[in-house]
């Protein structure tokens, strides 16, 4: 099997994991939900904001399984489960069972489910189901490297209105944008937005110190709709290419790519430059004060 077909039957099996993930999510929206809170990452006090649902154990348990069984040899890396499968593994399932969860808990419609894949640590499958969409239903963005942008298993083909002269894009608390004729938004879910960079919903987003999980499967799906992911890199960016362990982390025998957390921006080149620009004079402001 060359490395294209071995490609295609990932993302098809990935696919319908994250349909029948959808499924889940769906038949238990009338149900009551098990809330509990995980604890902050700076400490081992329960963080109301940092909420995991039945659900999203349910969701996780189901792909930990059908992976398993399908792929014994893959690795496996879930938000929800502390222990990875087969952590030196080739390829690497990264599982996020729902991103959003303090939307999902509330009924608030914009949250997902975000599969990815790495091969060495770079993306090469990206799968999300959203529950919602650019045709504002259910579904399933996805791609595998080199085949361009899907959704629900037909191109995405994209086209600028030009007749809309101001834009969106993506930031942590909806904050101002510093870019002319674009405001910000704030989904509450980095998956989704990432998806909706990709589908051109969103010009821009940015995130700080997030997750490997709430990433990896966007990032692919981002790079294949013709858009740029970069990553922090000293005072400036650099193209996105792998997962690499932090510096800090390396000195860590017991750190994995789990610990990974970096500032990474993603959107279409004009605006990321207008976005980048706009940092780098803020920055020399502050640092003249």
């Amino acid at each position: 099997m060359n490395q294209t077909n071995s490609l295609t039957e990932l993302e098809s099996f990935a696919y319908e994991c994250a349909e029948q993930a959808g499924k889940i999510i769906i038949d238990s929206l009338q149900d009551e939900l098990i809330i509990n809170y995980k604890n902050s990452s700076n400490n081992q006090k329960k963080s109301l904001d940092n909420p995991v649902s039945d659900i999203d154990h349910k969701v996780e348990n189901l792909i930990h399984s059908r992976v398993t069984s399908r792929f014994p040899d893959h690795g496996i890396l879930g938000e929800e489960t502390e222990e990875q499968v087969n952590p030196d593994a080739e390829y690497m399932w990264i599982i996020d069972p729902i991103d959003g969860t303090t939307n999902f808990i509330n009924q608030f419609p914009l949250f997902c489910v975000s599969i990815g894949i790495l091969f060495n640590n770079r993306p090469v499958i990206g799968v999300i189901w959203c529950s919602t969409s650019h045709l504002l239903e259910t579904g399933i963005y996805h791609a595998y490297l080199g085949s361009g942008l899907y959704f629900n298993k037909r191109p995405l083909k994209q086209s600028e209105n030009s007749n809309i002269k101001r834009r969106i894009s993506a930031a942590p608390g909806g904050t101002i944008s510093s870019i002319q004729n674009i405001e910000n938004r704030n989904t509450g879910s980095a998956a989704i937005e990432l998806a909706f960079v990709a589908a051109g919903i969103f010009q821009t987003a940015q995130f700080y110190s997030l997750r490997i999980w709430d990433l990896a499967a966007g990032i692919l799906l981002v790079k294949e709709s013709g858009r740029e992911v970069l990553i922090r890199e000293g005072q400036g960016f650099k193209n996105f290419s792998e997962f690499t362990m932090p510096a800090s982390a390396k000195s860590n025998s017991r750190s994995s790519i789990r610990d990974w957390k970096e500032h990474i921006l993603i959107g279409n080149k004009k605006s990321l430059e207008q976005l980048i620009l706009k940092k780098q004079n803020q920055s020399k402001v502050s640092n003249f004060f």
